[in-house]
């Protein structure tokens, strides 16, 4: 869960940019999915999802998915495992 209140006003604004779509392809892109692996999880063509992975990158102002995980991770936008004991 998201909690903007907790980011900076300049991170709120990026993070409210982002559409449905773009948060479902960084949360595919967080589970080490490729982009042929996101197009077909979501009905569209590779293209469309690394369009998709661009378009993240460029609201988000980063150069890489490497640093887009990271931003998305430190602004709690990811899932976190759930760890099950067994």
């Amino acid at each position: 869960m998201v909690h903007l209140a907790k980011l900076p006003p300049s991170e709120q604004e990026k993070v409210l940019s982002l559409t449905p779509r773009e948060m479902h392809v960084l949360a595919l892109l967080a589970q080490r999915l490729s982009y042929k692996e996101i197009a077909r999880e979501l009905n569209i063509s590779p293209y469309t999802a690394r369009s998709h992975s661009r378009s993240l990158m460029q609201k988000l102002e980063v150069g890489s998915k490497v640093d887009m995980l990271l931003w998305a991770q430190k602004a709690n936008l990811l899932e976190k495992e759930k760890k099950v004991n067994k």
